[in-house]
């Protein structure tokens, strides 16, 4: 920090924390060996995506001169409940809850901005902790070997629910110098979950149960999750079962 700091002679406009670490795996576990791997990921996503930003900015404003602008990349992880993702969700509820209470005590000479994104075209959850499950079909399913191959073959084509990179940059460049200080970039439905969380908090937590139970199938046979085949056909299959009870 010092030796940045003194590059650019002490001064510096705007601090970036956009480093983080994801998770895509089951919360529950299943034998002993899982559980003490579960806690090493958590402490691993806690370090990356709290403690580190944290350290950074405390670093860098008992130094520095110039702006106090800081912006941390948040996470709609930040305000709900994000299957197969509990302590990533965790990290990003605390760096969340940090960064406001440092804004309420600093201001109004220190500002931040706290984007928080939904899922974004980017290798995150390739680089992040967790393992994907193997494709496997539970009895009575009518799940087809075809859509698990097709899923694979369609791993390195855009993910439909993800944002593209370059419109995620020019939203947070935007909300930036717009002056918002916590906008919320996601494509659909996750932006709609979001406004559903704010006003109706109930609804959201019965909504994200069906969710949840869905992903979760959906991660346990392989399935790509940001595929809407992968949701149409999990949701036929529900319907199916249902009319079969």
């Amino acid at each position: 920090v010092d030796e940045v700091l003194e590059k650019l002679g002490g001064e510096m406009d705007i601090l970036m924390l956009n480093a983080g670490l994801g998770q895509l795996e089951e919360t529950s576990t299943h034998n002993f060996e899982q559980e003490i791997q579960s806690d090493s990921n958590a402490r691993m996503l806690m370090e990356t995506n709290y403690l580190s930003p944290k350290r950074m900015a405390q670093t860098v404003l008992r130094r520095k001169k110039g702006g106090n602008h800081i912006v941390y990349t948040a996470s709609v992880a930040s305000n709900m409940a994000v299957p197969l993702s509990a302590s990533y969700a965790a990290s990003k509820h605390a760096a969340h809850g940090y960064f406001k209470s440092l804004q309420s005590e600093c201001y109004p000479w220190l500002r931040i901005d706290l984007p928080c994104l939904g899922s974004v075209d980017t290798a995150f959850l390739d680089k992040g902790v967790g393992k994907v499950e193997e494709p496997k079909e539970e009895e009575g399913s009518s799940l087809s070997r075809e859509l698990v191959k097709a899923g694979k073959e369609q791993e390195e084509e855009e993910d439909e629910a993800k944002m593209k990179v370059t419109r995620c940059a020019r939203l947070i460049l935007s909300a930036m110098h717009g002056g918002f200080r916590e906008p919320w970039i996601a494509q659909q439905p996750t932006l709609a979950f979001m406004f559903l969380q704010q006003y109706f908090p109930g609804l959201t937590q019965m909504l994200m149960g069906i969710v949840g139970s869905l992903r979760l199938k959906a991660f346990q046979r392989g399935l790509p999750l940001y595929k809407k085949s992968t949701w149409k056909q999990l949701m036929k299959e529900g319907k199916q079962k249902h009319k079969t009870n």
